[in-house]
């Protein structure tokens, strides 16, 4: 469908537009960092393209060795619980390098709060990113997941096995720096078989195990 492709090629463009708009700010940092930093966390890490909010949360991290404006900014950022793009922030988070210990107590207090699991998981994985408290992220991790309700067929069922299936995700990721994972989820399956959960459990493990064998080679 000729129409359908140049929809394609429209959207393509307008993304590599995006990113030449973000790299040519990142290029004023020098110049203007507060500015810069305010205009990267409104425009774009809130943008409505996951792969460009990912973007801008990396380049961030790696601005922050150079920037301490960023760190600054993002923590009071966090603290605006009713942005819509609370996750977004957390997300950043994870990626700069020499975090403080401000960032990282935060972080700690976030996953720790169980009321909201999406921001739990989104610190989870930040402290994942940054490689510390692999202890702490593992057993909280397994404490995340959701008991699917029965009717498999209804909407909530299925946007909590897609919520384990990132839990199962951050796991995998946590595993490639950190052996205990494997052996602390393989005993997580035994302790919870017959749950409708249990197989993605399963195919996390032998992705850890996959994993491991292939490192080996």
């Amino acid at each position: 469908d000729i129409n359908y492709k140049e929809h394609l090629e429209s959207e393509a463009e307008d993304i590599n537009s995006i990113y030449s708009q973000i790299e040519v700010l990142f290029s004023e940092l020098k110049n203007k960092p507060e500015e810069v930093v305010d205009k990267l966390l409104t425009d774009w890490l809130d943008y409505e393209n996951y792969g460009v909010n990912e973007y801008v949360a990396r380049k961030l991290g790696e601005a922050s060795s150079s920037y301490p404006i960023v760190e600054l900014k993002l923590l009071e950022n966090l603290h605006n619980k009713s942005s819509c793009w609370y996750s977004n922030i957390v997300l950043a988070l994870g990626y700069l390098r020499n975090a403080s210990q401000v960032t990282i107590d935060n972080l700690i207090s976030l996953v720790q709060n169980h009321e909201d699991k999406i921001i739990c998981l989104d610190a989870a994985k930040a402290l994942i990113q940054l490689n510390i408290y692999h202890d702490f992220v593992l057993n909280q991790l397994l404490f995340l997941f959701k008991e699917p309700e029965p009717n498999k067929f209804d909407y909530f069922y299925e946007q909590d096995l897609n919520f384990n299936s990132q839990v199962f995700e951050a796991l995998v990721q946590l595993g490639q720096t950190f052996d205990e994972v494997a052996p602390a989820l393989a005993h997580w399956i035994e302790q919870n078989q017959g749950k409708d959960y249990t197989e993605q459990g399963i195919d996390a493990l032998w992705m850890l195990i996959e994993g491991s064998t292939a490192s080996q080679l």
